[in-house]
């Protein structure tokens, strides 16, 4: 019975948490990259491509991270699906417990964001299996599959598309093979560029500056499935594949 009361009240927190303080500042965000748009700063290719959301029952977005600022960009772009859906289904950003999910000034996001920890194997694999959970229910779950920001790779250990070094990143983690397998969810995978010029990285701090007239191009991809048959590292491989064929569309 205590049991049962804790899990009530935690539930209502979660959507209070959601309805006081996540939605409000979604819709800012949003109101934020429709300015953005209508000024020129802001460029999403094939939006329309998310209304698959709609009617698939396992989904995992995936994207590069060039800067801080992404998960913002790919809320954006979801924006009328955290509207619709504002508590049991809205979309999931999966983050770095010690650098956003813990920091106090991310606390209003949390009802909205599943923890993943890097500190060990036996921490990283439960964070997986709360992920897939989270896919099982019908959640889409934004992922960042590079396993931090792409600056951050060590040299050589880098995957390029056609444009070289203006599309690159890193190689990624194999827990997104994983998971895809495991789910058999559907993948839709994005390519964004330019948000490293927009808001530059420092290896000393998170925050840095504002770059205003550095335009950013978000380019959403054609739905993936694959066969249950499939290897983790083929799929691991055709993810990465195609972010870096978007990132080239979102260079032209």
């Amino acid at each position: 019975m205590r049991e049962k009361k804790k899990r009530t009240a935690g539930s209502i927190l979660s959507a209070l948490s959601i309805l006081l303080f996540a939605l409000p500042l979604g819709v800012f965000l949003w109101l934020f990259g429709l300015a953005g748009k209508m000024c020129g700063a802001l460029r999403v290719l094939h939006h329309e491509r998310m209304d698959c959301l709609d009617w698939l029952d396992k989904k995992f977005v995936v994207a590069p991270h060039p800067s801080w600022i992404d998960p913002f960009l790919v809320a954006f772009v979801l924006a009328w699906h955290y509207v619709r859906h504002p508590l049991k289904h809205a979309p999931l950003i999966v983050a770095d417990r010690f650098n956003f999910y813990d920091c106090w000034w991310f606390w209003p996001f949390r009802s909205v964001m599943v923890p993943i920890d890097r500190d060990s194997d036996r921490k990283k694999a439960f964070s997986l299996l709360r992920i897939r959970e989270a896919v099982e229910c019908g959640r889409p779950i934004i992922i960042f599959p590079e396993g931090g920001r792409t600056f951050k790779g060590e040299n050589g250990k880098f995957l390029y598309g056609k444009k070289g070094a203006k599309s690159r990143i890193r190689f990624l983690q194999e827990g997104i093979g994983f998971l895809v397998a495991k789910t058999g969810a559907t993948v839709i995978p994005i390519g964004i560029k330019g948000s490293d010029e927009a808001f530059p990285n420092s290896k000393e701090r998170l925050f840095t500056k504002f770059v205003p007239w550095k335009r950013i191009t978000i380019s959403v991809g054609e739905p993936i499935s694959f066969p249950s048959d499939t290897p983790r590292g083929q799929i691991t491989q055709e993810i990465a594949f195609q972010i870096l064929a978007l990132i080239d569309e979102a260079s032209d």
